[in-house]
Order: structure tokens, then sequence, then C-alpha cells
């Protein structure tokens, strides 16, 4: 993970048997970023025959599940939580697909956002 993430994040994954590898932040297409770092690290661990199991790297930004998991579930519950009272959505981070779920639940709502 990238060495700007927070020490809580970091402690709570150690706590719970995770390997932290802390890296530089970088741009998503240096081999160096964190995201590319964990898909060859999983990639690597598969392929060495002295380690046990296999290496796994879940590619949440990269899948359909992550929107559509957004637009069946987050964006579904925000509507329902809030009877689609909404006027403006505030996140400290979320990616391109939470965007999308989210927003697509009210759009078809006839509700339109704007971010930012």
């Amino acid at each position: 993970m990238p060495t700007d993430t927070s020490p809580e994040k970091a402690s709570l994954l150690l706590k719970l048997g995770a390997i932290v590898d802390l890296v530089p932040p970088a741009p998503i297409i240096d081999p160096a970023h964190f995201v590319n770092r964990a898909r060859t690290l999983a990639s690597a661990h598969t392929l060495d025959p002295n380690k046990r199991g296999r290496g796994f790297f879940a590619d949440q930004f990269e899948t359909q599940a992550n929107w559509t998991c957004h637009y069946q579930g987050t964006g579904r519950e925000i509507w329902e939580g809030t009877g689609g009272r909404v006027d403006a959505f505030v996140g400290e981070f979320v990616s391109f697909f939470f965007i999308f779920g989210f927003g697509f639940v009210f759009f078809r709502a006839g509700r339109v956002f704007g971010f930012g």
C-alpha cells in the first residue's frame, strides 16, 4: 500500500496477519504503483514452487463486479436509507466504479449529480 496510507489501516492489516508492503505513491502506469506491485507479488507467489498456496490478486479496480456491487448495494442502500432525499454526496476517496454504480441508481430515479 502507498506510504501515505493512514497508519491505522496498515496497523489493522498487520494485526489481521497481512504482510504490509509500503511503497511510495506512484502513477497507476508505473510498475511500482501499489496495485501493480500487488499483482506482481501475487503472480510471483503462485509461480514459486517453494511457497504454499497461490497468490490471489482481487483486482477490485478493473472488474465489472466493482460497479455492479455499488449499483446493487451501496447506491440502493443510500437511496432507500434517505428516501431519495439526497442533495449532495461527499466522499474522501471514491473510485470511478463507486461513482458509476452509485450515480446510476440516482440517474435511473431521475436525479442527476455532478462529481468533482
